[in-house]
């Protein structure tokens, strides 16, 4: 009878802890103020030159798919603005980009991350967002 009501027990913890945790991943409020205070974090990481480890999370909840880009232009101003032209798939987009020239760790490895945003449509919105990374770790 224990061992009924202990397994019984777990499986009731176990799903109660599940519920909270996705409500705290889906609740709308709290990604609304998530998102606000990437958008305030992310032009102090900018502006102490990515040297503070930017933190991808942040990154991320800042700029989010299928917003207006309009929405940005105070935080494009700090980024690197590359227009691309595709006329063989007639479309055309803006990349903004933000480089941290240091390894994860904070050390400068050959290592460097681009933060890149991407642009595109009519009227523009956010199509893509993400890191990507350049050169090699010294063996």
């Amino acid at each position: 009878m224990t061992t009924k009501r202990l397994v019984l027990g777990l499986i009731f913890i176990f799903a109660l802890l599940s519920g909270l945790l996705w409500i705290n991943k889906h609740d709308p409020e709290l990604e609304a103020r998530r998102h606000e205070e990437a958008m305030a974090e992310w032009p102090v990481c900018v502006q102490n030159g990515l040297r503070d480890k930017p933190s991808a999370e942040t990154f991320y909840r800042c700029f989010r798919v299928g917003d207006p880009a309009s929405k940005y232009e105070a935080l494009f101003v700090s980024a690197e603005k590359t227009k691309h032209d595709d006329r063989e798939w007639m479309k055309s987009w803006v990349e903004y980009s933000w480089y941290y020239p240091y390894d994860f760790g904070g050390e400068q490895t050959g290592t460097r991350h681009d933060f890149r945003v991407r642009v595109g449509g009519e009227p523009q919105v956010i199509r893509d967002v993400y890191i990507c990374q350049h050169g090699v770790h010294p063996e």
